[in-house]
């Protein structure tokens, strides 16, 4: 409910977006049913409308952008050998494609991204990394036991830092192995997955 009366002040007004009136399509899943939701909906003079059980396609747009996400989404996991436990962070780096992608906006179509509506700069695409792919993360000094240790660990990338600069890394080895960390000091090996095994080279698979 935060996230939804977040988002309904964040737009409303922006770009000729007007949620008085308007209509909120969900599916019947609790929270978005939930009492909150409802008086939500009440304070910006909003309804709220239900597709029926198992139909999503009664949600069209709703699902339209779901499946948009999704699609690249399971490319990335089809070829990185991620599993489903992954797909937060593909859905998450498929919102930052889409977002930067144009889109067509039926008569006001301008040919412009989401994100430059919103922001009105032009994205950048240029700091995304293959995602699930092999990278090797600088280990901070605190973490090495000598002048000679390793200075680097090798870890899964993520994704982009939705919190700020930077990408996301699971740890494979080392000190920190297992966790998730933030850096933005990282060599990435965008064509190595080690899902799929530490000698799995798909550049090279493919020639």
């Amino acid at each position: 409910p935060q996230a939804l009366r977040s988002y309904i002040t964040s737009n409303d007004g922006r770009n000729g977006c007007k949620f008085s009136g308007g209509t909120l399509y969900r599916d019947n899943e609790a929270v978005l049913n939930s009492s909150r939701v409802t008086a939500i909906l009440r304070e910006f003079d909003m309804q709220g409308a239900n597709s029926c059980e198992y139909e999503p396609w009664g949600n069209g747009n709703a699902e339209r952008t779901m499946r948009t996400l999704q699609e690249p989404a399971r490319i990335m996991h089809a070829r990185s050998g991620a599993g489903e436990e992954y797909a937060e962070f593909s859905i998450m780096q498929s919102a930052l494609v889409a977002n930067a992608t144009p889109h067509s906006w039926g008569a006001i179509d301008d040919g412009k991204t989401p994100f430059e509506r919103k922001t009105g700069q032009q994205p950048s695409v240029g700091q995304l990394r293959t995602m699930f792919c092999k990278a090797f993360v600088r280990r901070p000094p605190h973490m090495r036991s000598g002048k000679m240790d390793t200075r680097a660990d090798l870890c899964i990338h993520l994704g982009s830092n939705p919190r700020g600069p930077g990408y996301r890394f699971e740890v494979l080895e080392g000190p920190r192995k297992g966790r998730l960390i933030t850096s933005t000091q990282a060599v990435f090996r965008e064509h190595q997955f080690p899902f799929r095994g530490p000698t799995v080279d798909i550049a090279s698979d493919a020639t």
